[in-house]
């Protein structure tokens, strides 16, 4: 099999997006990463149980799916976390160009403020397009492969095994932060299944060792008493929570 972490990087670039990793199916039955899969509970049935998630209940059905992906489909053995920048300007892709400037006059046009993840054509479509020509460049090389893309509209957290890569780290922005990017960028995954699941797994997990020893806890990439980004929330709701976390109410935002 050829050098699959060096194709795949080569692949997401040639889409404009970072490959940041591979991460087993189920976090909670591997030796080092079960100790982040148990945090990442805990925190998120604190948030919820304190109502921070506001009206999105959706988010409560099926909770049991955010941190195994074998639950969203069976018999996944790999999943492969990728990121697409807000803004590409390397990127000269049709995709890119209509994604990164119809919207750019949005905002005034509605008569305030959009973010910018927000501006320009839904991302959904985007980035999934991307991913597809990733999985289908892929199955040529891995075969007795099932894939999925995942792209937000699905009960897994893509932010905790993006985070499990050690590409980044969780700020107490409570968003996924990487080096050069910061966190202006969109997260999606693709789930791989079957015989080649299970050797492209195992191809990929010698490599990504060394990447292992980055993993952190939320807040613990971020330096020492900073809160940049909880100062400059305008409603309040970024708080710091304990062990140095950050915490989103969405009832604020």
């Amino acid at each position: 099999m050829i050098r699959m972490e060096g194709f795949l990087s080569a692949l997401a670039a040639g889409e404009g997006l970072r490959f940041l990793g591979s991460v087993p199916a189920r976090p909670s039955e591997d030796e080092f990463l079960s100790q982040f899969a148990q945090a990442q509970s805990k925190d998120f049935q604190s948030w919820t149980g304190g109502g921070c998630q506001a009206g999105m209940d959706w988010l409560l059905r099926n909770a049991q799916k955010r941190a195994d992906a074998d639950a969203v489909m069976p018999g996944t053995k790999a999943v492969l976390v990728f990121a697409m920048p807000f803004q590409n300007p390397e990127s000269s892709g049709e995709d890119d160009a209509a994604l990164f400037s119809t919207g750019a006059d949005r905002g005034s046009l509605l008569g305030g403020e959009l973010a910018s993840y927000a501006n320009g054509r839904d991302y959904h479509t985007v980035f999934r397009r991307k991913l597809q020509a990733i999985q289908a460049a892929l199955g040529a090389e891995v075969l007795e492969s099932t894939f999925r893309v995942l792209i937000d509209a699905n009960p897994l957290s893509e932010r905790f095994f993006a985070g499990l890569t050690g590409a980044g780290f969780i700020g107490r922005n409570t968003m996924l932060i990487l080096p050069g990017l910061g966190s202006r960028f969109f997260l999606g995954t693709v789930l791989v299944a079957g015989t080649g699941g299970r050797v492209l797994a195992q191809a990929l997990s010698g490599s990504g060792q060394d990447s292992r020893n980055m993993v952190r806890h939320p807040g613990q990439g971020c330096p020492p008493g900073c809160r940049k980004c909880i100062d400059a929330c305008p409603t309040g709701a970024l708080r710091l929570g304990g062990s140095g976390k950050g915490q989103l109410d969405s009832r604020l935002c």
